[in-house]
């Protein structure tokens, strides 16, 4: 028997408290690395140089995979809205599946904080760049 029909009745009714929790834990697990990283003195090891370096190469990841999958899209003949839905679908990433990933697969380690350093600047920049290039493909431009 299934419970879709009963749990799914439950999840509309409490949206926004799920939403805002979910965001609550994902924000506390980012934080605890982080304090576990401070704590293990992994920032004064590394430096800022390293801050800038994971900034570079994420807008350079994400440029190279947004350009690729636009330019195969154009080549495979897509029309304007697949184009736009592979787009979207290839860059997006997001925090709510990565850290909870990486706290699974590397555990309660200190350098924790490090490993989510990427994520924690490709969040942000795909929003940003992602509502820039919505609102553009809303007014019909390419």
């Amino acid at each position: 028997m299934s419970l879709r029909p009963v749990v799914r009745e439950l999840v509309d009714a409490n949206r926004r408290w799920l939403n805002r929790t979910s965001n609550a834990v994902i924000l506390f697990i980012v934080y605890t690395a982080f304090c576990d990283s401070v704590k293990a003195k992994t920032w004064a090891t590394y430096g800022i140089g390293l801050t800038f370096g994971v900034l570079g190469c994420v807008a350079l990841l994400f440029s190279v995979v947004a350009v690729l999958v636009w330019a195969l899209s154009r080549a495979a003949r897509l029309n304007r809205a697949d184009r736009i839905a592979a787009f979207f679908c290839s860059v997006k990433k997001t925090l709510a599946m990565g850290v909870p990933l990486a706290r699974l697969i590397f555990g309660p380690s200190a350098d924790l904080g490090l490993i989510l350093l990427p994520i924690m600047f490709y969040h942000p920049f795909q929003l940003l760049v992602c509502g820039l290039l919505a609102n553009r493909f809303g007014q019909g431009t390419e």
